[in-house]
């Protein structure tokens, strides 16, 4: 298992890459991150559950929505 400091810190990197070089809009930038979450949790360990549960959580904490509740992800998500 991949240390989650590290994936979240991969996560923010990858988003901000995205934002600044492909100009994508901020609004979908808390999105992208957890579905980045997912694939790499994913990739890193597996088809599970809990992998899944994981991607999410690193996700929307490199977003800074986990303290949120998400709120955002399911305005994105809705938009």
């Amino acid at each position: 298992m991949v240390e989650t400091a590290a994936v979240v810190a991969v996560i923010m990197g990858l988003v901000e890459v995205l934002k600044r070089g492909l100009k994508m809009d901020a609004e979908k930038a808390p999105l992208v991150a957890v579905v980045l979450g997912v694939l790499l949790a994913l990739y890193f360990d597996g088809m599970t559950s809990e992998s899944v549960f994981m991607g999410i959580v690193n996700g929307l904490t490199a977003s800074g929505l986990w303290s949120l509740g998400g709120k955002s992800v399911v305005k994105a998500v809705l938009k």
